[in-house]
């Protein structure tokens, strides 16, 4: 894919054809070096790598900030795109400004011989932006990172100046490792599914974790007294069955024996069933009063690092913001358990209210059947039997609901061991995964560039951090011990780095049916004039080596030394831009 012109319904912008294969300069010109008053900085050099993104259909999330759609400046502008597919069919994108999302697609034979805005007979017109990106990353068909639509990985071949901070992580990478490092090892020619499974475990050994910790402190047990825990089981049900059998021995009087046996059938078993159930329901609103009075503890920063500076330690960032996810995480698990815990105590209140009501009723049924009996002392005796009864029945539930608890603790202490063994061995194949050096020949040729650019060497190299994942480096380093140098640091040097990588990449890449453009925006920024005549020798010998199109940006002044035999050609400068007026601007009028 390539790209061939950028144009717009409205004169007041200035429209672009580039060069298939070869160099594309958007020079920014200072017309006068006396008028200190102007600054070529402000000529919009940086929007153009917006447009472009924005004709390659990135959606706008927030329009009141996106240039073209922050006020009403632009509602009546449409703009056109025209890329060369890999299959040498041209495609037409469409796409206004004031109904952004409504995108239409038109696919030709040959290109246009002009900036053709009245377009008839579109393949695919006003469809939802949506669709149209599905459609497009059909039409691409890229045989590179088939698992990922265009888009995700755009912005390594056209970089903005906030994209050149950091190598491998775009400043649009603002999420988890898990959605952006396995996408970067398959641009690195690896097979990603080991490294997937390997974060796929971690988050799921982090969540029962998690889980584990929350069941321990929800209920103050401890799964190591399993074995104290099912003897104390046994004694309660050996002291509930001594009870019972008492119970089922006793003996009224023949005299009073039918009364005996409508108490025992119509109401003793009724009321035993409900102290039971009334006793547990004592015991877990105690247990909830006391869950809702213990907090979960929160870490205070702020003494944290006190603690670090008294000791003199370095309080790292990152570890900083650790500590706040985990207070996020704290206070967000806090206010949900109390939340759940309250609903959990009214229902379980209302419902002892209840059964208390209905073992008063039952009671009161019973005296009244026992009014008239004289063996008084006996009934006495019975009704202490099944009070006893009812609290072992009841003692009994709330152990055993204990153990229950116990047998799920230990059994996701099983899946945890279990998920630490699937890691392991993922660790290993990780090892061997990067000794497979599938990157080496995207390696060579990125040292080539660096070499033949800056003549030093760099290397892009696979390291595991300290939770065995993955992480991208790309170093300058000293020729003859290839220690690594602190040269990455300096601002031009480490965007070069980014240069490379990209241009390494789309090297690699050349026989497939990927991106074959690159476009980065003030690349030779504050580099040294002689760095810069090895840069543009460079990228001329790779775009006409591999086919590719290369499109930068600059200010005159960066190359107003450069060698004669290196100077831009008429053809290879594809807009000037410059300060003289606003007739000269991209949009043809100041902001």
């Amino acid at each position: 894919m390539k790209i061939i012109k950028i144009y717009s319904n409205n004169k007041s912008f200035k429209n672009i054809t580039f060069n298939e294969n070869w160099l594309n300069v958007i020079l920014w010109e200072i017309s006068d070096r006396n008028d200190y008053s102007k600054d070529t900085h402000n000529l919009w050099k940086s929007l153009l790598t917006e447009l472009i993104n924005f004709l390659l259909l990135k959606q706008i999330d927030k329009k009141e900030k996106f240039f073209l759609t922050k006020s009403n400046k632009f509602e009546k502008y449409e703009f056109f795109i025209e890329i060369l597919l890999n299959s040498w069919k041209y495609l037409i994108l469409k796409r206004d400004v004031a109904k952004d999302t409504k995108i239409s697609l038109k696919e030709n034979e040959t290109t246009l011989e002009s900036y053709e805005t009245d377009i008839k007979n579109w393949n695919h017109e006003n469809i939802p932006i949506g669709k149209a990106i599905d459609l497009l990353n059909e039409y691409l068909s890229f045989d590179v990172l088939k698992n990922y639509k265009y888009r995700k990985y755009l912005d390594y071949f056209i970089r903005s100046q906030e994209d050149f901070l950091d190598v491998f992580k775009l400043n649009k990478f603002k999420w988890k490792d898990k959605d952006w490092k396995p996408m970067v090892l398959e641009l690195l020619n690896f097979d990603s599914t080991i490294y997937k499974r390997k974060i796929e475990c971690d988050q799921e050994l982090e969540d029962i974790k998690s889980k584990i910790n929350f069941i321990r402190n929800e209920n103050k047990v401890d799964e190591n007294k399993v074995d104290e825990l099912r003897w104390l089981i046994d004694i309660e049900t050996d002291k509930k069955n001594e009870i019972e059998k008492y119970i089922d021995n006793f003996n009224f009087t023949k005299s009073y024996e039918d009364d005996k046996n409508k108490l025992v059938d119509d109401l003793d078993i009724n009321i035993d069933v409900l102290n039971s159930h009334h006793y547990s329901l004592k015991s877990e609103i105690q247990r909830c009063k006391s869950s809702l009075s213990n907090n979960l503890d929160y870490i205070d920063l702020e003494k944290l690092k006190t603690l670090y500076t008294e000791i003199e330690l370095f309080f790292p960032t990152e570890l900083l913001k650790s500590y706040e996810d985990l207070i996020e995480f704290n206070v967000s698990i806090g206010s949900e358990r109390e939340k759940i815990i309250k609903n959990n105590l009214l229902k379980i209140e209302l419902e002892s209210n209840e059964v208390e009501s209905k073992i008063k009723k039952l009671e009161k049924e019973k005296s009244e059947l026992l009014l008239n009996l004289t063996e008084r002392s006996s009934y006495e005796k019975f009704k202490q039997y099944q009070k006893q009864l009812a609290k072992k029945e009841a003692d009994l539930i709330f152990l055993e609901k204990k153990l229950d608890i116990v047998d799920q603790i230990n059994s996701n202490l099983r899946k945890q061991k279990s998920i630490e063994q699937d890691i392991a061995v993922l660790t290993e194949e990780i090892k061997d995964l990067i000794l497979s050096q599938k990157h080496k020949d995207i390696r060579r040729i990125f040292w080539k560039i660096i070499l033949n650019v800056l003549n030093t060497s760099a290397v892009i190299s696979l390291n595991q951090n300290g939770a065995w994942n993955i992480d991208f480096v790309a170093n300058y380093q000293n020729t003859e011990n290839l220690q690594e140098t602190d040269q990455w640091k300096w601002n031009s040097y480490k965007k070069l780095l980014c240069s490379a990588f990209d241009l390494s990449l789309l090297s690699f890449y050349s026989d497939k049916s990927f991106y074959k453009f690159i476009y980065h925006d003030g690349i030779l920024d504050n580099l040294d004039i002689r760095k810069s005549e090895n840069y543009l020798n460079e990228v001329r010998s790779l775009c006409k080596k591999d086919n590719t199109q290369y499109i930068l940006t600059v200010i005159e002044s960066q190359l107003s030394d450069v060698q004669k035999k290196i100077k831009l050609s008429d053809e290879e400068i594809v807009l000037i831009l410059s300060d003289k007026d606003d007739s000269w601007k991209l949009f043809w009028f100041s902001f």
